[in-house]
């Protein structure tokens, strides 16, 4: 996709969803929250937005699905269990991952000024390299790479990962 299409078009409707996120307890993760919030190294297509062990996890969804529906049209669940929920907004298919993620978290999760609760980098790099294991993906290494670079410690996120 061109650059236009994320300034002008993607990236003003994740702004629009996060504003709606904004008054709940989730928080921005994974590849857009490092290409938008930390490193602007690439564009990035989806939301990523988590919780850690939130026993009212069902009830945040639920409290959120309308204000999204709200403001785009479609709204569009894929997949809804206990503690996942994948949904397309707008007729641009934004793609949403909503997760009840474990307990633990590492690093201090920050208010960014655009993009609200923003994760920590540390806590990113722990989920990056569990994600990898499984899938092991070209934009995975990129952002493993990225946070290696910055100077966060592999040995240090391989033992946080198990946590």
């Amino acid at each position: 996709m061109p650059a236009e299409y994320y300034t002008n078009i993607l990236y003003p409707l994740q702004n629009q969803v996060l504003a709606i996120f904004r008054k709940t307890p989730f928080y921005l993760t994974g590849g857009t929250a490092l290409s938008r919030g930390y490193y602007q190294h690439r564009y990035s297509d989806d939301l990523d937005l988590f919780v850690n062990g939130n026993q009212e996890f069902d009830g945040l969804v639920n409290s959120v699905l309308p204000k999204l529906r709200a403001v785009f049209h479609p709204v569009e669940i894929v997949t809804r269990e206990e503690s996942f929920c994948r949904l397309f907004v707008a007729q641009e298919q934004l793609k949403i991952e909503i997760i009840n993620d474990v307990a633990s978290h590492i690093g201090l999760i920050v208010e960014h000024p655009e993009l609200g609760r923003l994760d920590s980098r540390e806590n990113i790099l722990a989920n990056k390299i569990t994600v990898f294991i499984d899938r092991a993906l070209p934009k995975d290494i990129v952002v493993i790479y990225y946070l290696l670079k910055d100077g966060l410690s592999l040995k240090q996120a391989l033992t946080d990962r198990q946590v």
